[in-house]
C-alpha cells in the first residue's frame, strides 16, 4: 500500500536530491587517473585479417587502445555525461568548473592526436571535436548577395516566336 492522499512526508525530509558524487576538485582529479589507468589496462579487441603468410586469410583479434573520452569517462564515474556538464557550468559546483575543463582539454588533445597519428579514425575525431575544413573560392569571404533580376516585356516579334514554338509544341504532341 502507497502513501496516503495528501500526506505531507515531504515536510520531513533533511535534504532535496542524491549526494554530489565528488567532494573536491581533487577527488575528479584522482577519478580521472583512475579512468587513464582503467584505459591503459583494458586494449579494445578489433578483428582483423592476416594478410600475407601461412596463416593468410585468417582473422585473429588484434589489441588496440581503448581511447579516453569525456563520454567513457563519465560512464566510468557512473553517471551520464549530461551530470558532468551540469557541473562544468554550474554555479552551485564552481570548485568542480577547473578541473572538469581541464579533463576535457586533455581528453581533446588526446583524441586529436590520436587522430593524426592513425589510432583513431581521423574522419570520426573531427566530426567529434566539431573541426572543419572549408576553403572560400568564390566569395572572398564576404557575404554573397542575391543579384537583382531585371524582367521586360517580350516584343512583338518575340511575342510571335514564342506563339508559333506553343503551336508548334501542342501540334507535335496531339500528332502522336
Amino acid at each position: 500500500m502507497g502513501a496516503p492522499k495528501y500526506n505531507e512526508y515531504w515536510k520531513k525530509r533533511t535534504k532535496s536530491g542524491r549526494d554530489k558524487i565528488f567532494s573536491s576538485g581533487d577527488e575528479i582529479i584522482d577519478k580521472f587517473q583512475d579512468y587513464i589507468e582503467y584505459c591503459d589496462n583494458n586494449p579494445i579487441g578489433v578483428n582483423e585479417m592476416i594478410k600475407a603468410g601461412q596463416r593468410a586469410g585468417e582473422i585473429i583479434k588484434v589489441p588496440r587502445p581503448l581511447i579516453p573520452s569525456f563520454k567513457g569517462f563519465a560512464i566510468f564515474c557512473g553517471v551520464d555525461e549530461h551530470t558532468l556538464y551540469t557541473y562544468l557550468k554550474s554555479d552551485s559546483h564552481k570548485d568542480f568548473n577547473q578541473p572538469l575543463t581541464y579533463i576535457k582539454d586533455i581528453l581533446s588533445a588526446n583524441l586529436l592526436e590520436n587522430g593524426v597519428t592513425g589510432e583513431a579514425n581521423s574522419m570520426l575525431v573531427a566530426r567529434l571535436l566539431k573541426l572543419t575544413d572549408r576553403t572560400d573560392i568564390t566569395s572572398d569571404n564576404k557575404a554573397i548577395g542575391i543579384g537583382t533580376i531585371e524582367f521586360k516585356a517580350a516584343t512583338e516579334t518575340e511575342q510571335q516566336e514564342i506563339n508559333e514554338l506553343k503551336q508548334a509544341m501542342k501540334e507535335s504532341t496531339t500528332n502522336k
